[in-house]
């Protein structure tokens, strides 16, 4: 049996192999974006699956979130200390936001200590909108 040319396997590798790889990993970055989700905080929230139908803390909700995923905050005042610590990255950034037409307040209430932080963000791509952040003290 006759070995193929290398002129012949470069053309096959450009010409079928790497279009297919490219695609695939298209297919796989658009994929990634299909699986973000969507949870729900309110402030008297308890429910686990943070759902539209069953809104959970405001923490709790921030606990589950990955990266490419938003939080909707359904209106109202959130009291304690926030912090989120996970990082989206830069194509998939994790969003925390009031929900559209609610107002959702965060409030510490002014009773913070000198050094205490009523709202921390150390993860890196994390989009805060539509929130009031109110009453951190001192």
């Amino acid at each position: 049996m006759e070995h193929p040319s290398e002129t012949t396997v470069i053309n096959y590798f450009f010409k079928i192999v790497l279009p297919s790889l490219l695609g695939l990993g298209f297919f796989l970055l658009s994929f990634s974006d299909a699986l973000a989700a969507s949870y729900y905080s309110a402030p008297s929230g308890s429910g686990s699956t943070c759902s539209q139908s069953a809104p959970c803390s405001l923490n709790s909700g921030i606990g589950k979130l990955v990266a490419g995923d938003s939080l909707y905050l359904r209106g109202g005042t959130y009291n304690g200390t926030v912090n989120i610590s996970k990082s989206g990255t830069s194509g998939s950034l994790i969003t925390v936001s009031g929900y559209t037409g609610e107002t959702a307040i965060v409030d510490g209430g002014g009773s913070m200590g000198e050094y205490s932080s009523l709202f921390t963000i150390s993860g890196n791509y994390v989009h805060l909108s539509d929130l009031e952040i109110k009453g951190g003290g001192m």
